[in-house]
């Protein structure tokens, strides 16, 4: 059972973040969404707010999303929040090739809200309360470049 279930939405451009935030929203009305302009801003949210993933993109002011994985994965109270990566950089990208493996998902953009619903419902449900911290591992899963939102 999901209790209080949170995304944090990271991304540097607002007119994306609004759309997810309207998209999950209207898809599903109880979930919690929390935003984030660059990566410093994830860290702190994702560190008080324990989301059940982030879904965070790559190139950001302030701390990119490569910079941010690594301070998450490296606090034991966020190091085990699903990761999302959502970029259009280049999948050869050498920042890129360097936080897939720090993550459990990857979104090309332009994608699809559907790809995302699907790579959401592939993650591993989590339970509220002291469970949280042990979430059961979960499998990567990636989305290639589909119609935009």
């Amino acid at each position: 059972m999901i209790i209080d279930p949170t995304v944090l939405i990271v991304d540097d451009n607002e007119m994306f973040r609004e759309t997810l935030r309207g998209l999950f929203g209207i898809r599903y009305p109880t979930l919690r969404v929390l935003e984030a302009g660059n990566g410093a801003e994830a860290v702190e949210l994702a560190t008080h707010h324990l989301p059940h993933v982030v879904f965070l993109d790559l190139s950001m002011p302030v701390m990119n999303g490569h910079d941010a994985a690594l301070l998450l994965r490296a606090n034991p109270k966020t190091a085990a929040i699903p990761l999302v990566l959502m970029t259009s950089e280049d999948p050869s990208d050498r920042l890129v090739q360097q936080l897939l493996p720090l993550c459990q998902g990857y979104l090309a953009k332009p994608f699809s809200f559907k790809e995302l619903e699907h790579l959401l419902i592939g993650l591993a449900p989590v339970q509220a309360g002291p469970a949280r911290r042990h979430r059961a591992p979960v499998q990567r899963q990636y989305m290639s470049a589909a119609p935009s939102l």
